[in-house]
This record gives C-alpha cells, structure tokens and sequence, in this order.
C-alpha cells in the first residue's frame, strides 16, 4: 500500500519508534534541567513583565481619568460663563425692547393727534 500524502516518511518507520524516541526525549537529563530550572525562571520573568505591563496600563488608565474629570470641570466653567453672556445679551435685548416699545407708543400717540 502506498501512502502518497505522506512520500516524505519513511516506509520503515513505526509508531512505537516515534515513541521511544519522544520517551527518550522527556526522560532525558536536559529536559529535566529544563523543566526543574529554566522553565519557573522563565515563567517568573514572564510573570514580571506581565505585571509591570498591566502596571503601566493601570497608571495610564488613572492619568487619563484624572484628564476626564479636569475636563468636565473645565466644561462646567465654560457653561457656567457661556449661561452668564447669554443672560446678559437677553437683558441687554429685552432693555432695547422696552426702549422700541416706548417708541412705537409714541409714535402711534402722534399718529392719532394728528
């Protein structure tokens, strides 16, 4: 049987080889040294990063919420200031009016008089 997904395998390799060879390899001293060693080095280092990383996002996260809140302050000022000019563009309007209003009266009164 010919086996044409797969030409680049050996037709005299068996399954229990593979196994042999992958037990060697997890019984072996450097993967030992590895798994003893280097590997809780190396999940400590990882671990590190990982907290000062989300450190970082955690103090850029509070910057830029203490840039939120100056901003609202500084938006209630500005309505506050913008609500002042607005009311007093009214008073000034509405005085301007009672002055037309006076006016207009007057006029009617010499209106009818003459």
């Amino acid at each position: 049987m010919q086996d044409d997904m797969h030409t680049h395998r050996r037709r005299d390799d068996t399954d229990d080889a593979k196994g042999h060879r992958l037990e060697a390899a997890a019984e072996s001293t450097f993967a030992k040294l590895l798994n003893r060693f280097v590997m809780p080095i190396l999940f400590g280092v990882v671990a590190f990063f990982v907290s000062d990383t989300l450190k970082d996002i955690r103090s850029g996260q509070e910057a830029q919420g203490q840039a939120i809140t100056e901003l609202k302050t500084e938006f209630r000022v500005l309505t506050t200031r913008l609500d002042e000019v607005v009311i007093r563009q009214v008073n000034a309007n509405s005085g301007q009016l009672v002055n037309h209003e006076q006016r207009l009266q007057a006029l009617e009164r010499e209106a009818r008089t003459r």
